[in-house]
């Protein structure tokens, strides 16, 4: 990953409104240029059995498979307000990075911002995120 220069965008803070919420961490990271991995990385990931995709993508992956933890980047650009862990609505819908829509259940935890679903937690980003 290349780190340019600091960017303009506004950092955010983390709203926790689920019962069930222990941590959630956030690491504002500025200027990242979404691009190819290297030549290992994507070795690792179809290693892992798994598609390489982005220098972001695959670093995430990775890294749950090293940890067991599961990350997720969020565009800045498409976030709007503050990161907000919450349980999902009744019915409320969700598209995921490979396009498939979720209807979720009220016992569904997701990562928000006030506008809408960027990721079912720890499970799998949204399209739009």
């Amino acid at each position: 990953m290349q780190i340019l220069e600091n960017s303009t965008k506004p950092e955010r803070k983390v709203v926790g409104e689920s019962e069930g919420l222990n941590a959630y961490l956030l690491l504002h990271l500025k200027n990242i240029t979404v691009q190819q991995a290297s030549f290992f990385s994507r070795l690792q990931m179809l290693d892992l059995g798994t598609n390489p995709i982005s220098n972001r993508v695959d670093f995430s992956n990775l890294f749950m498979n090293i940890s067991g933890q599961p990350i997720h980047f969020f565009d800045a650009d498409k976030v709007d307000g503050d990161i907000i862990v919450r349980n999902a609505k009744d019915g409320e819908i969700f598209v995921d990075l490979f396009e498939t829509k979720h209807t979720l259940k009220a016992n569904d935890i997701v990562i928000a911002d006030k506008k809408k679903v960027l990721a079912l937690a720890g499970v799998v980003g949204g399209l739009e995120s």
